[in-house]
């Protein structure tokens, strides 16, 4: 199983090669008409990401208006009685932005 996250970081923990932020869902989600509502709900996620991911993402999230995109492994952990993930891949909507910004210039040159 796979999940996607985004959303602003809490605090952050680096410690080693691992970084540990919170992650706090709290609007109602928007679904397909046929699924039942849910409401408006504040589920709290542990994100555990490499610290070779965080660097990639560290600068361009110091803008307020940037989010944290986390693609990873959910898991619940009984012990903290939150769900957590494993980051596999992080991007923030502005660095996603840039690329596909950039992409369209970059074949146009190819095309020259």
């Amino acid at each position: 199983m796979k999940i996607i996250i985004t959303g602003q970081p809490g605090r952050v923990v680096e410690k080693d090669n691992l970084v540990i932020t919170a992650m706090r869902n709290t609007a109602a989600p928007i679904l397909p008409k046929d699924l039942p509502a849910v409401g408006a709900v504040s589920t709290l996620y542990m994100v555990y990401i490499t610290r070779k991911q965080w660097q990639r993402v560290n600068e361009s999230l110091k803008n307020p208006t940037d989010m944290l995109i986390v693609e990873g492994y959910p898991f619940f952990d009984s012990q903290l009685k939150v769900m957590s993930v494993f980051a596999s891949r992080t991007t923030t909507k502005l660095l996603e932005a840039g690329k596909r910004f950039s992409q369209p210039a970059e074949a146009e040159m190819e095309m020259n």
